[in-house]
């Protein structure tokens, strides 16, 4: 959570935060989006409970279940993005790359190892042995 994001969507959207379907449009932006703010190096992110309980928040009134789900997660509108995007904050359009030096692939896949955690794409996934995967 951060007070500087929260503070941001109350001074970019004001009262009409009390309109339903800014407040629906705001969960759908909110929910699971990462946004960032790059001069300050900031960054926020809510899950789908989370962002329902920052826009009854925001509205002074109900919970996160008045809002949780009501609409489709991780979509921005451009209402959202613009308002947002003159506070200083953008959001993270573009889906995770590969952790492989050199690659540029979508992840597709993610692995345990011994050393950690991977994100890659297809091509570069880990490989497992049957031993390891009967384990899982």
């Amino acid at each position: 959570m951060s007070e500087r994001f929260e503070q941001a969507l109350r001074d970019g959207l004001g009262d009409q935060i009390k309109d339903d379907e800014i407040a629906k449009q705001l969960w759908s932006a909110l929910a699971n989006v990462d946004w960032y703010h790059p001069e300050r190096k900031e960054d926020a992110g809510y899950s789908f409970r989370a962002a329902g309980a920052l826009i009854a928040r925001l509205r002074g009134e109900g919970d996160y279940m008045d809002w949780y789900c009501c609409g489709p997660y991780a979509t921005v509108s451009d209402f959202i993005a613009r308002t947002l995007k003159k506070q200083g904050w953008i959001y993270d359009d573009m889906p995770a790359i590969c952790d492989e030096p050199g690659c540029l692939g979508f992840v597709s896949c993610g692995t345990p190892t011994p050393t950690g955690y991977r994100s890659t794409c297809y091509e570069h996934r880990p490989e497992v042995t049957r031993h390891e995967h009967s384990r899982r």
